[in-house]
């Protein structure tokens, strides 16, 4: 669980364009222990996870794993086939798309990771248009 909130925070941080400090002003958090989240080394509070989900505007089980999509939802309307490689990709990341990169620089993993998350937001915008065209809410 650690592992993958570690990863969220930096992802969305960054994705904000923000320093740790920067967030930290914002937050009213101490830069070293916010560090330490990110890194894994230490995990916030619940309070601090609340505060994190409604900045980055996401749900507390998504920081947490237990959602592959920000808002919470776990409802996805994909075939079987597809749901078995979404949930695969979700719990093996590292291993399905990092191995080849073992030695690089860590910004060529966290752009192939944006990449990825910037797709995974268009495939969520067509399976709701999708949705709506059918009448589903």
């Amino acid at each position: 669980m650690i592992v993958t909130l570690a990863k969220r925070l930096r992802i969305l941080r960054r994705q904000k364009g923000l320093t740790q400090q920067a967030l930290c002003n914002e937050l009213g958090l101490n830069r070293s222990t916010y560090a330490k989240y990110e890194t894994g080394e230490n995990h916030p509070e619940v309070e601090t996870l609340v505060r994190l989900a409604d900045y980055f505007g996401v749900s507390v089980d998504y920081l947490l794993g237990r959602s592959s999509s920000p808002d919470g939802r776990q409802d996805v309307d994909l075939p079987n086939e597809q749901l078995e490689f979404v949930r695969f990709i979700a719990s093996h990341i590292d291993e399905a798309f990092f191995e080849e990169f073992d030695g690089s620089e860590e910004e060529m993993k966290e752009a192939l990771m944006e990449n990825l998350m910037f797709g995974w937001e268009q495939i969520k915008k067509y399976m709701e248009r999708r949705r709506k065209g059918r009448g589903e809410s």
